[in-house]
């Protein structure tokens, strides 16, 4: 497992060795149980993206993956996205978790305080539905930080 190292700003970071890939079930729909595995595997998902982008993963209660669906594309520091159209992509999965991931194209994984307030309103709408938010996970490049392993979602 990568290193869990401070970043300068104080927010814990981790680079994701290719080891690090989601393990895999016999069905081989990749195990999302922790901050690792998904950072690993949303990675290549953000490599084409110039802009930022916005991913919502579907989880079962096993922590299996259901499906991943872009929720929207925004410019090269900001993406907009309507909260509710987010919940109803969880729904649509028939999601019992769900990771939120977006990217950072300026090269700095770190999140903003937008990034956090806005984790927090998905989480209480998606409480409402019964759905957990399991992480927020913010990539840029090979590098991402988890929003739960730095006390965001505790």
């Amino acid at each position: 497992m990568a290193e869990r190292e401070k970043h300068r700003s104080g927010a814990y970071r981790r680079e994701a060795p290719p080891s690090e890939a989601a393990a895999l079930i016999e069905d081989d729909r990749p195990r999302l149980a922790g901050a690792g595995e998904a950072g690993a595997f949303l990675i290549p998902y953000f490599a084409s993206h110039r802009e930022e982008a916005l991913y919502i993963v579907g989880l079962d209660r096993d922590f299996t993956f259901l499906g991943l669906r872009l929720a929207a594309l925004g410019g090269e520091d900001s993406v907009r996205v309507e909260l509710e159209d987010m919940v109803r992509m969880s729904e649509a999965m028939c999601a019992s978790f769900v990771i939120a991931a977006h990217n950072h194209p300026s090269g700095i994984a770190l999140p903003s305080a937008a990034d956090e307030r806005a984790t927090l309103r998905f989480r209480d709408a998606l409480r409402e539905k019964n759905i957990t938010l399991l992480d927020h996970i913010v990539v840029s490049g090979d590098d991402f930080v988890s929003l739960w392993e730095n006390g965001v979602l505790t």
